[in-house]
């Protein structure tokens, strides 16, 4: 969830925010409250069920969550790690010396 750093700024020419890391907890309350963002990072988001955080906590939340939506996995290319059951890593390709499309004979 936290593998990669988001900043955000108003314009392309302002000042960049690096928006802070998420504990699964912001994530859970993210996708249960609908808020509008204003465009202050360090405004409180008022909501119920409660959110606890400001509105960059917030941004990083959907962040994550359409991040993770989008994110494409196909099969076969990744498998669970034998060390910890909850990382992936890349499946070891054994016919490295073969194309991915055989020619066509015709």
């Amino acid at each position: 969830m936290n593998k990669f750093t988001y900043w955000v700024a108003h314009s392309s020419l302002g000042e960049w925010t690096k928006l802070p890391h998420l504990s699964p907890q912001d994530v859970a309350a993210a996708r249960g409250i609908k808020v509008l963002f204003s465009g202050d990072l360090e405004r409180t988001v008022y909501t119920n069920p409660f959110f606890f955080g400001k509105e960059k906590d917030y941004l990083r939340a959907q962040i994550a969550r359409i991040s993770h939506a989008t994110t494409l996995c196909p099969k076969g290319e990744y498998r669970l790690s034998e060390d910890n059951p909850r990382e992936v890593e890349l499946t070891p390709d054994d016919n490295e010396d073969q194309p991915l499309v055989k020619p066509s004979t015709k």
